[in-house]
């Protein structure tokens, strides 16, 4: 039916007219943002998911077992996460009075527009908020199965935290 056939009503347009109407100069615009939104989302949510991740398998077994809080954003509709965002993030939010209080800000309206300035931030840091556990619960269970033997075969043969990490952790 979007190309104009099988319409329940007379349809005096061509094939791909209609198509042709959505190609404006608005639309590229909106679709770049939302590439960006979802690319800036992703990479951030797996960049803080996989160093949450690491943090919560080098804890103790019983502080693992606390660690079960990182799923609380699993369970809450997007409604909820946006309600979130906008009390931390909205220029008469937890953040703008923190820094009007700490003295960075004159007024906390000062605080940069950060849910309503054009460029999608407000999206980006509901959908990493929403996506973080996700990626952390991929990384954490693939570390739980990491042989704890072959890190301390790296640390016995003079590797360090980080190149331990880089040639054994991060290739798991």
């Amino acid at each position: 039916q979007s190309l104009g056939m099988e319409l329940p009503f007379p349809y005096e347009g061509g094939l791909l007219d209609s198509y042709k109407a959505l190609l404006t100069p608005y639309m590229l615009r909106s679709f770049l943002l939302s590439i960006k939104v979802g690319a800036l989302a992703a990479l951030f949510s797996v960049a803080i998911g996989t160093v949450l991740a690491v943090g919560l398998w080098r804890m103790p077994s019983v502080l693992q077992q606390a660690g079960v809080i990182y799923k609380i954003p699993l369970i809450l509709p997007h409604l909820a996460v946006g309600f979130i965002v906008f009390f931390f993030w909205a220029k008469s939010g937890l953040v703008s009075s923190a820094m009007f209080h700490a003295g960075v800000t004159a007024t906390p309206q000062d605080f940069p527009s950060i849910l309503f300035g054009g460029d999608g931030w407000g999206m980006i840091i509901a959908y990493t908020y929403k996506q973080i556990p996700f990626a952390l619960l991929m990384v954490y269970a693939s570390l739980k199965r990491l042989d704890m033997r072959l890190l301390e075969t790296a640390y016995m043969l003079g590797a360090g935290h980080f190149r331990t990490f880089r040639t054994v952790t991060y290739p798991h």
